[in-house]
């Protein structure tokens, strides 16, 4: 009982590899499209020392221990690039020099800190990290900046007392990391 050596047509072969590379070509060019043309404009030494000031801004060290490095990573790049981009587009539309500079302004540790306690972020349903952080960060701090537009900038108090259940977890919150700082 010889078995005929199985022949599988080879246009079937074909069709399945030129498949995967349909795939492959689809994922290349998603990302060539997310690769940013300007970003070598200015030298590598200027780069760093726009990301450390913004850094500084935002007491990325803090941050950092409180949400993680990567997340802060992320953020830091998306500051960056609203206050130094040479065009920035928010929800479809370019956004001019003086509204990303108002914005950028605004942006401090204690804003941070607020807008991420505020949102969930589920990097594995985000395609590009940054440009979602870029969105969502320029909208909560023009959401900031619409009431009191005249106003100067907040000294980092709420308006609005709070509740007893973000008492509570404040308290819980610091209580952690007293007992973390003493070990």
């Amino acid at each position: 009982m010889d078995q005929a050596p199985r022949v599988y047509p080879i246009f079937i072969l074909r069709s399945a590899k030129s498949g995967f590379l349909a795939k492959i070509k689809t994922q290349v060019s998603r990302i060539r499209k997310n690769v940013c043309v300007n970003k070598k404009d200015k030298p590598r030494a200027v780069r760093r020392r726009l990301r450390r000031q913004i850094e500084q801004q935002i007491n990325a060290d803090a941050l950092r221990r409180q949400f993680g490095s990567e997340l802060t990573g992320t953020i830091v790049t998306a500051v960056c690039n609203i206050k130094y981009a040479d065009k920035l587009f928010i929800k479809g539309a370019a956004v001019t020099q003086d509204s990303r500079e108002q914005i950028s302004r605004r942006i401090s540790q204690e804003s941070m800190e607020r807008f991420l306690n505020s949102v969930t972020i589920d990097f594995g349903r985000i395609e590009n990290p940054v440009a979602y952080l870029q969105t969502s960060l320029y909208t909560y701090h023009q959401k900031l900046l619409q009431p009191s537009q005249a106003e100067p900038v907040s000294t980092g108090t709420p308006e609005q007392p709070l509740a007893d259940w973000e008492l509570e977890w404040l308290e819980r919150v610091k209580a952690k990391r007293h007992s973390q700082e003493t070990e």
